[in-house]
């Protein structure tokens, strides 16, 4: 009776510790792959972004990734864009996204696969087009300066003193803010109108910068269009 029972506590014995042993050791990477859904985030789903031709930066868009995989488990990351911008896009998975590179407009669809899960989505990266119908301070005029790029420098030797402030908007954008550094005037926020305008701005001091930013209504877009000015 003494080996029976022996034997049994033996043996439950080798099951739990067998049982213990399953929940320490790791899981196989492509086991808690398969357990974890990934998908695109769906703020991040056949997203739509602009192309400015004379911006100064690398430009690029991070598509996000749902449950932040590591860049190591992000595998065939491939884009096939339509045939008048082959060759502009590239893209590299980064932790927890796809970042894709553009240097034109185009239609870009991107694919991935983390262990046995493909994903694919669509990148629209548009081309830019001037949102500002009228742009200025005073009797200087920025509006021209904007058609290519949504940044300019402006060199100047004579103080601009107290001069007004006037944005107005082409169809289907609103002005949602402006802020204003080194201007002598404030920044106003939540103006969400085709049109603004602000008195006493001054552009007088060694640097001053302005920031416009415009949201894009058929786009739903929010970007921003930086005027810097250095005083001689």
């Amino acid at each position: 009776m003494k080996k029976t029972m022996k034997k049994l506590l033996s043996g439950v014995l080798a099951f739990v510790m067998l049982f213990m042993m399953q929940l320490v050791l790791p899981q196989n990477t492509t086991d808690v792959e398969a357990a974890v859904k990934y998908s695109f985030d769906k703020a991040y789903q056949n997203k739509t972004v602009y192309y400015i031709p004379d911006g100064n930066e690398v430009q690029y868009f991070e598509l996000k990734i749902r449950n932040q995989p590591k860049a190591t488990q992000i595998k065939n990351v491939t884009v096939k864009a339509d045939k008048s911008s082959a060759g502009a896009f590239r893209a590299y998975a980064r932790k927890g996204c796809i970042r894709v590179y553009y240097r034109a407009a185009g239609t870009v669809q991107v694919s991935c696969k983390i262990g046995k899960q493909k994903l694919t989505t669509k990148l629209y990266v548009k081309k830019y087009t001037n949102p500002f119908a009228s742009f200025k301070i005073g009797k200087t005029d920025f509006t021209k300066r904007y058609a290519n790029t949504n940044e300019f420098e402006y060199y100047h030797t004579k103080a601009v003193k107290n001069q007004k402030l006037t944005i107005r908007m082409k169809k289907g954008f609103l002005v949602k803010s402006v802020y204003a550094y080194g201007t002598g005037s404030r920044s106003v926020y939540d103006i969400n109108k085709a049109s603004y305008s602000q008195n006493k701005v001054s552009l007088n001091t060694a640097y001053s910068h302005i920031i416009v930013t415009v949201y894009d209504k058929a786009q739903k877009l929010t970007y921003n269009f930086d005027l810097y000015s250095y005083k001689e």
